[in-house]
């Protein structure tokens, strides 16, 4: 049963001069669940980083702004807060997600504006995302399931996907590749704490921008792809920026690590004890994000027709409205350039 506590709470205080009111008043408050709690979700069909990153995508589709992120992972919980302030007043709101044998728990909690505008859209924006449905049953409480098969238990599904010991699979068959026409490059800047979700630290408050990129050759002819060939356009301006190369940007996160730290002007280190350049900080964990940085890198590459290259480039954090790449043609040494517009 899903009720209006605080509608119920003033309809019972009203009554309570009748003892059988009050009776009854009791026992419907005790056997309520909470509206936030009727939005928690608890399913094993969602796995802990993509919970984190549909939590993130939920709250920015919500047109709020993250205000304070930690990553969850097994065993270990994470939240994200976040505001909105419109017409209507400022709404805050905390999602928290615990990851745990069992499946991610995922629980929202909002203030300011009254209703439950932020858990319900959390949980919409979630389930939707998962694909995932509310199966009643005959006591008006409910389980996640896939929309696709909604009598198919957790257990089932999972055996259905496991190999057989032939070593096949009985999952479906993936969808098909996209069709490319010509070469598609495609960059996406990633900003503020949504960098907590690749790096386990924020990039951003440490002045690094990574950018996300991805080259798919659709073209017959083979293409010659370096790193150093893509620069980005400051906003406004005729300035380039050309990427920082990955031990650049760890020195960068290292440096303002260390400020975060109160240890501005100390040597930065490789150790790991208290106050040393890789210590946890308000920036998250940066000796993670050290090991993560050069890992997810993209790399030069001989695109040849069909293949793709994809990882992070990053660069000094600023604004930026253009990048151009440029690429080589293998076969005849000519330079062709492509540009993409943020």
């Amino acid at each position: 049963m899903v009720c209006d506590m605080k509608t119920l709470r003033s309809v019972c205080a009203r009554s309570a001069i009748f003892l059988v009111q009050t009776v009854w008043c009791a026992a419907v408050l005790s056997s309520c669940t909470s509206v936030a709690k009727s939005y928690e979700i608890h399913t094993a069909e969602i796995g802990c980083e993509e919970a984190n990153r549909m939590i993130h995508e939920a709250v920015l589709g919500m047109r709020m702004t993250v205000t304070g992120l930690g990553v969850a992972k097994p065993g270990s919980p994470g939240y994200i807060s976040a505001t909105r302030t419109d017409n209507r007043g400022r709404m805050d709101g905390t999602v928290k997600l615990r990851c745990e044998s069992d499946g991610v728990h995922i629980a929202a909690n909002q203030s300011g504006l009254g209703g439950d505008e932020f858990e319900r859209g959390i949980f919409l924006s979630i389930t939707g995302r998962a694909g995932l449905a509310v199966e009643r049953d005959g006591r008006g409480t409910g389980r996640l399931v896939k929309r696709d098969s909604p009598g198919q238990s957790s257990s089932t599904r999972a055996s259905a996907a496991s190999p057989t010991s032939s070593g096949s699979s009985n999952s479906t068959a993936a969808a098909p590749r996209e069709k490319v026409v010509g070469v598609r490059v495609r960059l996406e800047p990633v900003r503020g704490y949504a960098t907590l979700l690749d790096f386990e630290a924020n990039l951003g408050a440490a002045g690094i921008l990574p950018v996300r990129i991805d080259v798919t050759n659709g073209t017959r002819r083979a293409y010659e792809f370096d790193p150093r060939d893509v620069v980005l356009r400051r906003t406004g301006s005729r300035d380039r920026a050309k990427a920082l190369s990955s031990d650049r940007a760890i020195a960068i996160l290292k440096d303002a690590n260390l400020a975060a730290l109160g240890l501005k002007g100390a040597q930065a280190s490789d150790a790991t004890g208290p106050g040393d350049a890789l210590a946890p900080s308000e920036l998250g964990d940066v000796g993670r994000a050290v090991k993560v940085i050069p890992s997810r890198a993209v790399r030069a590459k001989r695109l040849g027709p069909g293949e793709t290259v994809e990882g992070f480039l990053y660069f000094p954090l600023a604004q930026y409205d253009r990048a151009r790449i440029l690429m080589i043609d293998s076969a005849t040494g000519e330079t062709e350039g492509f540009l993409v517009e943020f």
